[in-house]
C-alpha cells in the first residue's frame, strides 16, 4: 500500500525473533535458526507512517498520500482498544479461545515458561492463552442438547448451588498455557450416574474457567495483582458464565462495551498519530459495568479449582502413566 517494507516491534514480537529487552531483531536467535541471510522488514516505531501509494488509492477509492500506519496484531490492538495499556491493566478475552494480557512496565519473562512476553503497540505485555474456551462450550451444546438448541434455553438449567459436578478438562484442542502440552486431551472425570446433561454442560463452563484461572495464577505470580481487568467475548452472552468467571477469579471485572476491540484499537492508533484524542464518543459514550465477585462463593470455587488442579496433575501426558508416574493398568 505504500511501497515500504516496514513492521513494528508489536507485530514482530509474535515471530519469536525479536529481542524482548532491546525490541530489535535478535541476532543470536537468527543465527541459531540460520536466518541471518533472510531480509526482515525494517522495524519502525508504531507511530511511523508512510503515504498511501497511487495504485493502492485507486483500488481502495481513497486519496493518494493518506498516512498509513504499520499494522498491529490482534492481541496488542485489543489492549489499545480497551484503553488497557498502563502497567497493571489486564484484558481478558473469552471467545473461541481464551487469552489474558497483562500490561507491564518492562518485559516479563516466566522462569517456568508458562507465559510469554510480547508487546502491544504501546508497551510490553505479559500473556497467557488457552485453546479451549467457547469452542468447548459449542461442542458441549451440540453433543448434549443438539446443534439447534438455544443457549438461552440451557441457561435456566444451570445453578451455582451445584457442588458435585464432574471435572472437565478443556483440552479438546490441546493445551497452550500454562503447560504447552499440545498432546493433552480433554474429557470428563469423576462422572457419576446421577449427573445430567445440564451438569455436564455446567462442568464444561467451570473447566474452561478453571483453566484460565490457572493461567491467571501464573501471570499474577509473575506480575502481581492487576489493578483493572476488562472482560470481553462470548462469555458476556451468558450471565451465569460471566458471574462464574468473576466469582472464580475473586476480582471485580469491567465488562467491555466494545464489540470489536482490536478494530477499535486500530482506530485509536490512527487518532493518536493524527494528534487527536484517542477517546471518542463512538466508542466511549457508555459507562462500563463492573461485575463484583460473590464472597459467599469463594470457598466453593476454591475447592472446585483444587479438584481441577488435582486432575490436571494426574493427566500429564506421558507414555502410559498418570501424573504420579504409576502405570494406568495398576
Amino acid at each position: 500500500m505504500t511501497g515500504e517494507t516496514w513492521t513494528n516491534d508489536s507485530l514482530a514480537s509474535g515471530t519469536g525473533l525479536l529481542n524482548a529487552e532491546s525490541a530489535t531483531w535478535d541476532r543470536e536467535v537468527l543465527a541459531r535458526f540460520r536466518l541471518e541471510d533472510v531480509v526482515l522488514p525494517e522495524l519502525k516505531d508504531t507511530s511511523a507512517t508512510a503515504p498511501l501509494s497511487t495504485e493502492a488509492a485507486v483500488l481502495l477509492g481513497l486519496h493518494a498520500g493518506i498516512a498509513v500506519l504499520t499494522p498491529g496484531p490482534d492481541g496488542g490492538l485489543n489492549q489499545v482498544g480497551a484503553l488497557a495499556t498502563q502497567p497493571g491493566d489486564m484484558t481478558f478475552s473469552m471467545g473461541t479461545s481464551g487469552a489474558l494480557r497483562f500490561a507491564t512496565l518492562h518485559p516479563s519473562l516466566s522462569p517456568t515458561q508458562s507465559t510469554w512476553s510480547y508487546r502491544s503497540p504501546l508497551g510490553p505485555l505479559s500473556g497467557a492463552a488457552t485453546s479451549g474456551c467457547g469452542n468447548c462450550v459449542d461442542w458441549a451444546r451440540d453433543l448434549l442438547f443438539g446443534i439447534s438448541a438455544e443457549y438461552s434455553a440451557i441457561e435456566p438449567l444451570l445453578s451455582a448451588d451445584k457442588d458435585d459436578l464432574p471435572v472437565f478438562m478443556p483440552f479438546l484442542f490441546g493445551e497452550r498455557s500454562p503447560g504447552w502440552q499440545d498432546q493433552r486431551r480433554g474429557g470428563f472425570l469423576d462422572l457419576q450416574p446421577h449427573h445430567t446433561r445440564a451438569d455436564m454442560y455446567q462442568a464444561v463452563l467451570e473447566g474452561v474457567v478453571y483453566s484460565l484461572y490457572h493461567c491467571y495464577k501464573e501471570l499474577t505470580a509473575l506480575n502481581g495483582t492487576p489493578r483493572r481487568v476488562v472482560l470481553s467475548g462470548g462469555v458476556l452472552s451468558s450471565p451465569f458464565w460471566t458471574q462464574l468467571t468473576v466469582d472464580t477469579f475473586g476480582t471485580p471485572m469491567e465488562v467491555s462495551t466494545q464489540q470489536h476491540s482490536s478494530l477499535v484499537g486500530a482506530v485509536r492508533m490512527g487518532l493518536r498519530v493524527s494528534g487527536l484524542d484517542e477517546r471518542h464518543p463512538a466508542f466511549d459514550d457508555e459507562q462500563p459495568q463492573i461485575v463484583q465477585p460473590r464472597e459467599e462463593r469463594r470457598a466453593q470455587y476454591d475447592a472446585g479449582f483444587a479438584r481441577y488442579l488435582d486432575q490436571y496433575t494426574r493427566t500429564v501426558p506421558g507414555a502410559g502413566s498418570v501424573g504420579s508416574g504409576e502405570p494406568l493398568t495398576r
